[in-house]
């Protein structure tokens, strides 16, 4: 299925997105180290807000609506859900059910591998996506909102998957897979019902990393391992591409809060930029500071201004780099890699003064 979504429906959830990513910035704050770290759940689909979704299975696996069971087997075609009233209208082979919420298992109660899919729109296209984990629908706010769980090194490995290049070399894998740890570990989001949604806003997932790929063994190498400042869980941040040096919260107008993101040079994005240029509007004025950004990007795009790292040029802004340019530059630790700097040097270059320890349980 086409995963495309109309312009019309980005405007519109981008202001979801943009109103809550400063509340994450202030949110993203270190924790104490977990004794025995519970699975991870993300809001999946949210940029859809889906009244229909169908879900699947290649293997049998165990529905339960309500207080009801049923062994779903992988013969029965998919369950197709929608939203009627204040309900959900279940569909199982020819059996109708209404209910209030579905959760889908294996036959233990555990994580299984399983298809959602949310079909066309006229507002968007349809999408379908793979997760190994256990599945929660419920009714929220009129739309469908499924939710699913999974333990920790399940979601270091999907997250690393969907951040990084199939070309990136193993040290930028294993960098990219400790600072996604450390930020399920330690942020804390503003999220109601599960931890993290499944956008850039919090962290970029999609289905399971394939066994034997670089995201899934990579991440095995550093599984456990966490980055900690002054003795505590780092809600690490990251960012596409920095301006050739990477920024710090100050710089960008946000308070500083558990760690100050000390600034540090970027010698790949400053001799190879991702450079921009964007027009502006005759009323229009260029936003200072990375809430501004966001203000900005609300009325005018998402894609309006990809930083804030930009000059002025009369009514054009000339800029470099992609995202809010805190903590890891993921290109820069490709290049870094790619001169054969291990993942460790790699991390302690992008967020000083901290330390690689493993997670204790």
């Amino acid at each position: 299925m086409s995963s495309s979504i109309s312009s019309k429906r980005r405007t519109m959830t981008r202001r979801q997105f943009a109103g809550g990513f400063a509340a994450l910035l202030a949110c993203a704050r270190g924790a104490p180290s977990l004794a025995s770290p519970r699975p991870i759940s993300f809001g999946v689909f949210s940029l859809f807000e889906p009244r229909e979704m169908t879900l699947s299975a290649d293997l049998p696996l165990l529905l339960r609506v309500d207080d009801r069971r049923f062994a779903l087997s992988s013969e029965g075609g998919p369950v197709s859900l929608r939203v009627k009233g204040d309900h959900i209208q279940i569909r199982l082979s020819s059996e109708i059910l209404l209910a209030s919420r579905l959760r889908a298992t294996s036959f233990e109660g555990g994580p299984t591998a399983v298809f959602l899919a949310v079909p066309p729109t006229t507002e968007h296209g349809g999408v379908e996506r793979q997760f190994e984990a256990v599945i929660d629908i419920d009714l929220t706010g009129g739309r469908l909102r499924p939710v699913v769980s999974m333990d920790i090194e399940t979601a270091v490995a999907s997250i690393v998957a969907a951040e990084s290049s199939v070309l990136a070399p193993e040290a930028s894998f294993m960098a990219q897979a400790v600072a996604s740890r450390s930020f399920l570990l330690a942020a804390r989001t503003v999220h109601t019902g599960f931890d993290f949604c499944d956008t850039t806003h919090c962290q970029f997932l999609r289905g399971p990393a394939p066994v034997g790929s670089s995201a899934t063994t990579t991440s095995a190498r550093t599984e456990g391992l966490c980055l900690y400042y002054e003795g505590r869980p780092l809600a690490a941040m990251y960012s596409r591409s920095c301006s050739g040096r990477t920024c710090s919260l100050e710089e960008l107008g946000l308070s500083v809060r558990d760690y100050p993101y000390y600034p540090v040079d970027c010698e790949f994005c400053l001799h190879h930029p991702e450079a921009w240029v964007r027009e502006l509007d005759d009323k229009a004025q260029p936003p200072h500071g990375e809430r501004e950004r966001i203000a900005y990007a609300r009325i005018h795009g998402w894609s309006a201004l990809p930083s804030s790292s930009f000059v002025q040029r009369q009514k054009q802004l000339q800029g470099r780099g992609i995202g809010h340019g805190l903590g890891l530059c993921q290109r820069g630790a490709m290049a870094m890699a790619r001169a054969g700097i291990g993942f460790d040097r790699i991390v302690a270059h992008y967020y000083p003064n901290t330390n690689i320890a493993t997670l204790q349980t």
